[in-house]
């Protein structure tokens, strides 16, 4: 079982909200662990996968999604997983 971590957020994005690139900042307990970084639409569809396999400190986004395309502006999900814990934190994209 994924719980949401109890030591405090596992993530931190800036700016929040964004319009041309958003900086994801992982705690000191997620980074170097195995895990995914992912983004999902208001409708909780995947839009892109940012990270899968070993955690880094910062990841540098330039809201487009997997197939390159910039998205549009609206409210989106990033999900933090990895073994021991999980986190979603709501950014939203502005034109």
């Amino acid at each position: 079982n994924t719980v949401r971590s109890t030591i405090g957020p596992l993530m931190r994005v800036s700016p929040n909200p964004a319009s041309n690139r958003m900086t994801i900042m992982l705690s000191p307990q997620a980074i170097g662990n195995s895990g995914s970084l992912r983004v999902y639409d208001i409708a909780g569809r995947l839009v892109s996968i940012l990270c899968d396999g070993d955690l880094p400190e910062v990841v540098s986004w330039p809201l487009k999604d997997g197939h390159g395309r910039r998205l549009s502006s609206g409210v989106y999900f990033l999900r933090l997983e990895t073994e021991q814990a999980s986190d979603v934190l709501k950014m939203i994209i502005v034109d």
